[in-house]
């Protein structure tokens, strides 16, 4: 590459680039990013000065490779592998290979160790500096995962709240055909909404589970939520049952947000009061 002018050197790369991701099955999304890649290597390389020698050059082409597979692993959505083993094929010492066997088979045992060492030089310190660049983005990855921790992942429907009725007393009803406690969860503005929890037999003084219903006052009072434990649901005329027992005298609209079949939060009751 060397003896070519730099900007055909970087034409005959992309060219090359592109016809080895297309023989591996890259996307056609990510096709032009792997051979911007190869680029980059390449063009670092034959910037470095001749002096250093080739494994030095070979070494800051594949740390240009490297980050540039590290930063567009993350803006493309694709393994670092994807862009890395494009960015690193105009690198590649093919040509030492060759020329080692070469001088192998023809018995000329000088010229045979000195390109064998200088291939295994250039290999030694393209290894190196995928090493480098890798470690540094792990370690890199994971200070920023401490310092800026991401929220835990919340199932559809997943609803969290705590059982603080006032003054601290917690509440539990049950009837023949569910059991419930009331409780409040937090609201992402920050103020509280009633929570009804459907299905639970004891006391509780926090709850994590699906949305049920939104229970809706016609007196102008906020609405209530709903709620049962993962694997359970319930109905409406659960639901209104446990209303007109909190709250006799009293009506609202019961609005249905659980469609997934499951257990009825009554089944584990009728069961017990038919035996």
């Amino acid at each position: 590459m060397d003896e070519l002018p730099f900007f055909l050197a970087i034409a005959c790369c992309v060219i090359g680039c592109f016809g080895f991701s297309m023989s591996n099955n890259v996307r056609r999304r990510t096709l032009l990013w792997t051979s911007i890649g190869g680029c980059v290597a390449l063009a670092v390389y034959l910037l470095t000065p001749v002096s250093l020698g080739v494994a030095m050059r070979s070494f800051f082409g594949t740390l240009a490779a490297a980050l540039y597979s590290e930063a567009m692993a993350r803006v493309r959505k694709a393994p670092v592998t994807v862009f890395l083993i494009t960015g690193l094929f105009s690198l590649v010492p093919g040509a030492g290979i060759y020329y080692s066997m070469k001088y192998a088979v023809s018995g000329q045992a000088d010229l045979f160790l000195a390109k064998l060492l200088e291939t295994l030089g250039v290999a030694g310190a393209m290894a190196l500096g995928v090493i480098l660049v890798s470690s540094l983005a792990r370690l890199t990855t994971g200070l920023l995962r401490q310092r800026y921790p991401s929220p835990p992942l919340k199932a559809p429907g997943e609803v969290s709240g705590v059982i603080d009725r006032p003054a601290g007393q917690q509440a539990s009803c049950k009837t023949h055909a569910s059991s419930w406690n009331l409780g409040y969860t937090m609201l992402p503005d920050g103020s509280r909404q009633r929570l009804l929890i459907m299905g639970l037999h004891t006391p509780i003084s926090a709850f994590t589970g699906r949305k049920a219903a939104l229970i809706e006052p016609d007196n102008g009072q906020a609405p209530l939520l709903a709620a049962v434990p993962f694997g359970l649901t319930t109905n409406k005329e659960e639901i209104r049952l446990a209303m007109d027992s909190l709250y006799p005298g009293e009506s609202y609209r019961i609005r249905m947000l659980l469609h997934a079949p499951s257990l009825s939060v009554s089944e584990p009751l009728s069961k017990g009061s038919s035996q």
